[in-house]
């Protein structure tokens, strides 16, 4: 279930958030900066194959439109 932003967990501990993207991220807090750290997935393409990897980005607080916990996959 979405949960509002200014309930959001700015413990560094990881979430899932709607940063305005068509798809959801994976964020946390990140108190040094005062602002959202979130995976981006990009793609090079080396050699005529594609080449995928990862990104940090930063967002500004009021960029999280919603949010929820990650799933508990220890169950």
């Amino acid at each position: 279930m979405w949960r509002i932003p200014e309930a959001a967990p700015r413990t560094g501990e990881m979430i899932l958030a709607d940063m305005g993207w068509p798809w959801p991220s994976l964020v946390c807090w990140n108190k040094s900066q005062e602002e959202w750290v979130y995976v981006t997935q990009q793609m090079n393409f080396v050699d005529g194959q594609e080449d995928p990897y990862f990104e940090n980005e930063y967002g500004k607080a009021s960029e999280l439109k919603r949010w929820m916990p990650l799933p508990d996959l220890a169950t």
